[in-house]
């Protein structure tokens, strides 16, 4: 079912639908959709724009579609185009032609803006008390490892003693890419300040001996992954006029994969740093004191 084509005599090439449609993707805003719909059909009846009884039959109809939905028995029709045209048409096969007035004065466009607002506004919360959780695994090791010297690097050369609890907390506000290369390098056998627990690391299939952080790496790695999706969508809105354009909707592709990778970065990095054991002996034997110049020319000045 189509929500447009009024006027158009010929129908859509077949590839060409393929093409248009987005419902592989924004069938994951499903709920959104109908959550947006009930309250707009309560809107037109405030407006008088919808009969009670129309807005009551609508309204019980989206009920169904999502319920249908909750439980994996909604059907996806060939000629769904998106996630809006699927819900739509159902809901005229449960209360007839009055479902499409759920659509007065309301553009797919509208209906898009909405969908993804509260998507991510419902995303967004399942997010932060992973991010919490991160958080606190950062504090609660800072509290107890407080007497761990260990060297800051400038450039990756040695520069001055900090302890272990300063870099943790220093890491609050940065991003994790940087927080898993510092732990890779941390990890190795040329500084052994870390080692990684068993439950996020994996080992080699040819050198035994070998115990490698692929939970850091690939922390790393995707983080270059989400700014590579963030740059794919600059360029998406680089060259395009004012208002919609059908380019956008590369951006729910977009999206849903950035939110699904962040919810198992931040899962993963919790769970890296909270099991990770710290080598207080190999942090210590890389202080030498040369590493005290600059407190002492601090002293001098002070002196």
């Amino acid at each position: 079912m189509k929500l447009w084509g009024g006027r158009f005599d010929g129908s859509t090439d077949p590839v060409m639908e393929q093409f248009n449609a987005s419902m592989s993707y924004d069938k994951a805003m499903w709920k959104q959709d109908i959550q947006g719909s009930i309250a707009y059909a309560k809107a037109l009846h405030k407006a008088n724009l919808l009969t009670e009884e129309e807005s009551t039959n609508i309204i019980a109809g989206l009920e169904v579609v999502k319920s249908e939905w909750a439980s994996e028995t909604f059907l996806i029709q060939p000629g769904d185009e998106d996630i809006h045209t699927a819900n739509e048409r159902r809901l005229k096969e449960i209360v007839g032609d009055v479902g499409g007035k759920v659509h007065t004065g309301r553009s797919r466009n509208d209906q898009v803006a909405v969908d993804m607002r509260l998507w991510l506004r419902e995303h967004i919360s399942l997010l932060v008390p992973h991010l919490i959780k991160l958080l606190q695994v950062f504090i609660e090791r800072a509290k107890k490892e407080k007497t761990i010297l260990m060297p800051g690097y400038t450039h990756l050369q040695r520069a001055q003693p900090i302890r272990w609890s300063h870099w943790l907390l220093s890491l609050l506000s940065i991003h994790l890419s940087r927080l898993a290369e510092d732990l890779i390098l941390f990890s190795t056998s040329e500084f052994g300040f870390v080692k990684l627990s068993d439950a996020y690391a994996t080992g080699s299939s040819l050198m035994p001996q070998k115990k490698n952080p692929d939970s850091l790496e690939l922390i790393r790695g995707k983080a270059g992954t989400m700014a590579g999706n963030l740059c794919g969508f600059l360029m998406v809105l680089k060259g395009l006029p004012s208002t919609y354009n059908k380019d956008l909707q590369e951006d729910k592709v977009k999206m849903f994969e950035t939110a699904s990778t962040m919810l198992g970065i931040l899962q993963v990095a919790a769970g890296t740093v909270a099991t990770l054991t710290v080598n207080e002996n190999a942090c210590r034997e890389a202080l030498s004191e040369e590493m005290l110049a600059t407190d002492v020319a601090y002293y001098l000045v002070k002196k």
